[in-house]
C-alpha cells in the first residue's frame, strides 16, 4: 500500500504535544480503553499527524481514524478532509464527543472486523488480478488459496453466535502477505510491470 505522507511542520508538531498535554475528558476516557493495544492487540497513535492533519486516534494496521468531535466542528471542512484521507485508504470515523465510550469502543471493534475481511479479500482480487494477465501466476495462485481459507475462516468468525468472545485479529504473516500482494499488483496494473518473483519483504 501507498505510504501516507505525515505533511508535519514545527508549528503541528506543537500543536499536537499541546493537544496530548490537554486532553479534553472523552479523549481520555478513549485513551484508557485503546492505550497499550488493549482492542485486539492493535496500535493506536494519540494526536498523530497526518496529510498535514491532526487525528484524534489512528490505527495504522488498518488506517482507521477516530476523530472526538464537539460543537466548534465545521461538518464542510471536515467532510472535505475526510474524503481526502478516504483517497489514501484511511476510513474515518466521528462520534460526539459526549457519546458513551462503550459504545465508541463497541463501534471501532465492529470497523476492525470489517477491515480486516475487506483486507483479505482485496489481496484475493489482487492475486486473481495478477493471474489473468499472467504475472507470476504460480506463486500468486498458491497465496490466493491461503487468503481465501483465511477470509472464510473471519466469515466463519463474525457470524458465530459470540464474535466478541472470538480473537478476530489478523496474523502478521497474512497482514504481510496482503500488503504484498495488493502492493505488486498496484505496480502491475499502473505500470505494466512484470514479475516474475515475489516481491521481497520489506524489513
Amino acid at each position: 500500500m501507498r505510504r501516507i505522507p505525515k505533511k508535519d511542520t514545527p508549528e503541528l508538531l506543537r500543536k499536537a504535544q499541546e493537544l496530548r498535554a490537554h486532553a479534553t475528558l472523552a479523549e481520555t476516557a478513549l485513551l484508557e480503553r485503546l492505550s497499550n493495544r488493549q482492542l485486539q492487540g492493535l496500535k493506536f497513535r494519540f494526536q498523530h499527524i497526518l496529510l498535514g492533519y491532526i487525528l484524534d486516534f489512528y490505527c495504522p494496521e488498518y488506517r482507521i481514524a477516530i476523530e472526538l468531535d464537539g460543537h466548534e466542528h465545521n461538518a464542510g471542512d471536515d467532510a472535505l478532509r475526510d474524503r481526502a484521507f478516504l483517497s489514501w485508504g484511511v476510513l474515518t470515523l466521528r462520534f460526539p464527543n459526549t457519546k458513551d465510550v462503550d459504545e465508541i469502543v463497541l463501534a471501532i471493534r465492529a470497523v476492525v472486523r470489517s477491515r480486516q475481511i475487506e483486507f483479505v479479500q482485496n489481496a484475493a482480487s489482487a492475486i486473481a488480478d495478477l493471474k489473468a494477465i499472467g504475472r507470476g501466476a504460480d506463486w500468486y495462485a498458491s497465496r490466493r488459496l491461503e487468503l481465501e481459507r483465511q477470509k472464510l475462516a473471519y466469515m466463519n468468525r463474525v457470524a458465530a453466535p459470540n464474535p466478541a468472545q472470538l480473537s478476530l485479529e489478523m496474523p502478521s504473516s497474512v497482514k504481510k502477505d496482503v500488503e504484498i500482494v495488493t502492493e505488486a499488483a498496484s505496480l502491475v496494473v499502473r505500470k505494466g510491470l512484470h514479475v516474475a518473483e515475489p516481491p521481497k519483504r520489506r524489513a
